[in-house]
């Protein structure tokens, strides 16, 4: 697949993902969060106190326009992004999955660490058990 078609098919999840409101959203990432924590003694990298209270702003974190972000998201402006996520960092690799999904792009996912792959598996795990369908994300290994 190229990365012209790869882009347009992710780009075509944008409507679903524009659907799901605010409530589920913010369950996802605190549920994500929730299992992260649950599960720090799996990483390689440790999750300082610190890392965890710095990944749990996400949900509060202010949008582009002071939190009238989910107020005023029906009117929304036609748009093609997708994050391609790529970082050697840990805690700026997870806030930036939790935040892009916030904020509602499909991702394109680059892990490069065992670290990584877990996170993105707790997420996957989160999406799932809230029933919502993660063809939104697509994963280069």
């Amino acid at each position: 697949m190229t990365l012209e078609a790869s882009t347009l098919e992710l780009n075509s999840h944008r409507l679903y993902l524009e659907e799901l409101d605010k409530t589920k959203i913010v369950h996802i990432i605190k549920y994500t969060i929730y299992l992260i924590e649950k599960n720090t003694h799996n990483f390689i990298e440790n999750f300082t106190e610190e890392d965890l209270v710095e990944i749990n702003r996400v949900p509060l974190t202010n949008d582009i326009n002071n939190n009238l972000f989910f107020k005023y998201r029906k009117n929304t402006l036609p748009v093609s992004t997708i994050a391609l996520i790529q970082d050697n960092n840990l805690m700026k690799f997870t806030n930036s999955i939790l935040f892009n999904f916030k904020l509602r792009n499909p991702m394109v996912l680059h892990p490069i660490s065992k670290d990584q792959i877990l996170i993105i598996d707790l997420f996957c795990e989160s999406l799932e058990e809230s029933k919502i369908n993660n063809q939104f994300i697509k994963t280069i290994v």
